[in-house]
């Protein structure tokens, strides 16, 4: 591989790591600098922790509860405000839950697999 196409393929593998820029515009991403406040000044923006179809998600210092937290901010188009109403909804349901969702409950037909064991001295024996 020659030193241009090289270049250029890095080029494209770090381009691909963020979200696109074309999409901070009305109805598209919303500019975060770290050191931004949100929500009167209780959230301090550390550091962006990724991104994805809809929203980007930060690493924020939460002033009254002193700890980390990740800040997601969705894009500001309708539909993507629905798709995460929704999502609100269905965390708030898994939170409210009887069942933590880091411990499965298991059902009546979920067994471990058994190991069977072959005889082996059976089966060397007949020799």
């Amino acid at each position: 591989m020659s030193h241009g196409s090289y270049a250029s393929y890095s080029a494209s593998i770090m381009t691909e790591d963020e979200e696109d820029w074309e999409d901070y515009v009305k109805g598209g991403y919303h500019p975060v600098k770290i050191g931004d406040v949100f929500s009167d000044g209780r959230y301090t923006v550390v550091r962006k922790l990724g991104w994805g179809h809809f929203s980007t998600v930060w690493l924020a210092r939460d002033s009254k509860q002193n700890r980390h937290v990740a800040l997601k901010i969705v894009k500001s188009a309708p539909r993507y405000t629905e798709t995460a109403l929704d999502e609100i909804k269905l965390l708030q349901r898994l939170i409210t839950s009887s069942t933590p969702p880091s411990l499965p409950t298991p059902s009546p037909r979920t067994r471990r697999p058994q190991r069977t064991r072959t005889p082996a001295a059976a089966t060397s024996s007949s020799s």
